[in-house]
């Protein structure tokens, strides 16, 4: 089967855990036999990573190098200039459109990710061709604010539809949120062996002189307001550095500020390709994640594949998400965060109880080549 695949974002060089899902769950379908043809929003400044087995349509759609959908994110841009990113996000959907029709035309089937606009434009092109369509999050909440009309065609021009989280489902429209075909998935991992996870900790600690007395506490987020990074570097504030140091993984407009309100415990490290990702996490004694707003977040899924115990914000689908496999706390609750850092910090048998946990329910998530199953299954796919 030839399978078109529209979305917002995609690995690039200058930011490689972008779209990194997209990336992963085509490259599943591709290896049960299929094959792809990608549209996706081009990053204004690299050039995206190649996958085996498909045809990759980087779409320019912005005369400047600003960015749409890497950098900060839709969200953030929509909140930092709504006027200028909605005429951008105007320009890409055209853009999508017009390529959507050109060409996706020999397509069998259609997957999009993320609603707006990806899922609207594969709804206008697909005719008769089944399209199977997934609600990530930030889209979501995007979409409950376009008018119901917007959201009715989605629903209507889709054959099946994917939430990353049963929660998403509450803002929409009744045809979208008790769509007839629908399911509650999230993003799949892909997990390291207990051989690789040992060598990468034994090597990236080695590398930053810590000793195994030290416990590690690893966060993987994009550096903007909605992830709520600052509460958690406050939280670091009354960590005992002897004991106990925080890396931030990613990048983002809060960087700056949040490197000069960090204590000695906080390093940053910016954006990684996966691989360095996987290092930081299988260095990592305990994840952390203090979201004020979120879905359900690929960041997690990963802390539960490495056996992490998780501290973590009771926001979005986290709950869902993590079952008993974490230690949850109110949004932007720095004291909340402090104490429960701090008791993982100070219980090696504490945080033997969360990694056993965290593998159990790790167990019970979808691997891609599961999701890649589901989704050939609903667009009619025979493997």
């Amino acid at each position: 089967m030839h399978i078109g695949v529209l979305a917002t974002s995609w690995p690039h060089a200058s930011e490689p855990i972008a779209g990194s899902f997209v990336y992963a769950l085509t490259s599943a379908m591709v290896a049960r036999g299929h094959r792809a043809t990608v549209l996706f929003a081009a990053h204004p400044r690299s050039s995206p990573a190649r996958c085996d087995g498909c045809e990759l349509v980087p779409l320019r759609y912005a005369p400047s190098a600003r960015s749409l959908f890497y950098d900060a994110g839709a969200p953030s841009r929509l909140r930092e200039a709504p006027i200028l990113s909605t005429t951008i996000g105007l320009a890409f959907s055209a853009r999508m459109l017009a390529a959507a029709r050109a060409r996706l035309a020999g397509c069998d089937a259609l997957v999009s990710h993320f609603a707006l606009p990806s899922s609207l434009v594969a709804g206008l092109v697909r005719g008769d061709r089944p399209h199977h369509a997934i609600v990530h999050g930030s889209d979501a909440r995007i979409l409950a604010r376009a008018p119901a009309s917007i959201q009715r065609t989605i629903a209507r021009r889709a054959t099946s539809l994917q939430f990353a989280h049963p929660g998403l489902r509450a803002s929409l429209v009744d045809e979208l949120s008790a769509h007839a075909s629908s399911s509650d998935l999230p993003m799949a991992v892909t997990a390291p062996s207990d051989a690789a996870r040992a060598r990468w900790r034994m090597e990236r600690r080695a590398e930053l002189a810590i000793d195994e007395d030290v416990v590690l506490i690893v966060c993987v987020s994009r550096l903007s307001p909605e992830k709520g990074v600052a509460a958690l570097v406050r939280a670091a504030r009354a960590l005992d550095s002897r004991r106990a140091q925080m890396i931030i993984v990613g990048d983002g407009p809060e960087r700056r500020s949040l490197e000069r309100e960090a204590p000695a415990c906080v390093r940053f490290v910016g954006a990684v390709a996966s691989d360095e990702r996987d290092r930081w996490l299988a260095a990592a004694d305990v994840f952390a994640l203090a979201s004020v707003s979120d879905s359900a977040p690929t960041a997690i899924v990963e802390a539960l594949a490495f056996e992490l115990p998780i501290v973590a914000t009771r926001v979005g689908g986290i709950p869902w998400l993590v079952g008993d496999a974490a230690r949850l706390v109110d949004a932007q609750d720095t004291a909340a965060l402090n104490r429960e850092l701090a008791a993982f910090v100070e219980s090696p048998a504490l945080r033997r109880e969360y990694q056993r946990r965290a593998a159990a329910r790790s167990q019970t998530l979808p691997s891609w080549d599961g999701l890649a199953a589901h989704i050939l299954q609903s667009v009619g796919a025979t493997q």
